[in-house]
């Protein structure tokens, strides 16, 4: 056998090993060639003793290789489970917890004084119906710096223009703006009961621009939030308003999105119409005001009581008169007379 054919040989073995036993680069495999090439040149003896150490030494990089490949899996190994604890509930939660610590220690404390004259400036801005410049002037200061006052000024500022804006986009985002600062402050503060109802209230106004599926899983977190402002604040009007609201929609739900409901969720929301006085007459123990009249006069109206219905649609027109200085309440009077209507 001559030299030339055993270096062929040789190759040929080396190529077919190659294949069968570890899928290495190609460069590293050209690399392995040509030092073995260079090494049978070199070497003496038979071809056999030849084969028999290029398997030694391809026993050798394969068992290398699997070590390395084992040490490999080990460390993906270890990386997915820390990966999946540092996912898992409790450590999303720890993670949260300390995020919101850390963001406040980095948010500062308004001065007072400084603190005084912003809400002074806000509130001036409410009462005239800028509630345009009344945001522009909160928010930064809710973002700089910790101070629930200010946080809550602000929800009421997109509360009202919300209701400054005709059904449509620019409404929608002032909503929508509305609970997000909220939820904001709902995180940084859950022991403010104005938080929770804001939250409850701007959920209760968006769910007019969401579908029926969105709207179910929405009553639950209004309801939900309510109950939590009130377990904060018992003698809360708007949150007991909020959770009458909330009954007398219930109470009203139409059989197709009460069986969207059921497929939903399993069990739908589900209330009555006495349910729903209670909760509005209580808010309107503590403190009447006109959306919470003009619902009574409603519930009243629905429930067959004629004289008590107009009684409240009356005291919701006065009361709207009352609050025309402040905010549009036309279209407002001009529902409710449409409602007393059916009484006649």
């Amino acid at each position: 056998m001559t030299r030339s054919y055993a270096i062929a040989e040789m190759h040929s073995l080396a190529i077919g090993l190659g294949r069968i036993l570890f899928s290495l680069k190609v460069i590293v495999a050209l690399m392995g060639y040509a030092l073995l090439v260079q090494l049978l040149d070199e070497w003496g003896g038979a071809l056999y003793e030849k084969c028999y150490w290029l398997l030694c030494l391809t026993l050798f990089l394969v068992s290398l290789k699997n070590l390395n490949s084992r040490q490999t899996l080990r460390t993906i190994k270890e990386q997915l489970e820390a990966k999946k604890t540092a996912l898992s509930p409790a450590s999303l939660a720890r993670q949260q917890k300390q995020h919101n610590i850390q963001s406040d220690k980095q948010q500062q404390l308004l001065p007072d004084d400084q603190c005084d004259t912003l809400l002074t400036t806000a509130s001036e801005l409410r009462s005239a119906g800028s509630y345009s410049e009344a945001r522009k002037q909160l928010t930064p200061f809710v973002t700089k710096y910790s101070n629930e006052s200010i946080a809550i000024l602000l929800l009421k500022v997109l509360n009202d223009e919300a209701s400054s804006h005709r059904k449509g986009d620019q409404q929608k985002q002032a909503l929508a703006l509305g609970l997000q600062q909220a939820e904001t402050l709902c995180s940084k503060s859950p022991s403010c009961a104005e938080a929770w109802r804001w939250k409850a209230v701007f959920l209760g106004r968006l769910s007019s621009y969401k579908g029926t599926k969105e709207k179910i899983a929405d009553a639950y977190k209004i309801r939900d939030s309510a109950k939590k402002a009130l377990s904060l604040d018992s003698e809360d009007p708007i949150s007991l308003h909020v959770l009458g609201a909330w009954c007398h929609g219930v109470a009203k739900i139409t059989w197709i999105e009460r069986q969207a409901a059921a497929a939903i969720f399993g069990t739908p929301p589900s209330s009555t119409l006495q349910e729903a006085l209670e909760y509005l007459q209580q808010a309107d123990a503590i403190e009447p005001f006109m959306e919470n009249s003009s619902l009574l006069g409603e519930c009243y109206q629905e429930l067959g009581n004629k004289a008590m219905s107009n009684k409240f649609f009356e005291l919701a027109i006065e009361q709207a008169n009352r609050e025309g200085q402040a905010k549009d309440v036309t279209s407002q009077i001009e529902k409710i007379k449409e409602k007393m209507k059916k009484n006649n």
